[in-house]
């Protein structure tokens, strides 16, 4: 028996050609939120991929060398770290949806505080006088 929720469920057979299988999707407001808000994740990300080693280099004054080091890191910390082993393990027909909610909310509050310092906290007072 399918699943109530599914989008398919309601079909007696397979789609006969790519429109009659995509139609049902295009339909479901669920799936269209989905792909909605996984582009907006993936912009926020390669947004910030791109910015970070620019902040880096312009901000706190590293070489281009060093800054793309520190954010390859960064990267690659991301694949590693506690979040993604959360990510993966995720209980509940709501818990994605709050682990998502949690970790871009938590970004948001971040970037505020990197808007909030001046070169000074950095200790780079003067830098570009």
């Amino acid at each position: 028996m399918a699943n109530p929720r599914n989008v398919f469920c309601a079909e007696q057979s397979r789609p006969k050609n790519f429109v009659a299988l995509v139609r049902p999707l295009l339909r479901s407001r669920a799936f269209l939120m989905v792909c909605l808000l996984g582009f907006a994740a993936t912009m926020v990300r390669e947004t910030f991929n791109t910015w970070n080693a620019l902040y880096l280099r312009d901000f706190l004054g590293y070489s281009i060398s060093h800054s793309a080091a520190l954010s390859a890191i960064f990267r690659g910390w991301s694949h590693l770290g506690p979040a993604r082993r959360l990510g993966e393990r995720p209980t509940g027909p709501n818990a994605r949806s709050l682990l998502l909610v949690l970790g871009l909310a938590s970004t948001a509050v971040a970037l505020l505080i990197l808007t909030s310092l001046r070169p000074a906290a950095a200790g780079l007072c003067c830098r570009w006088r």
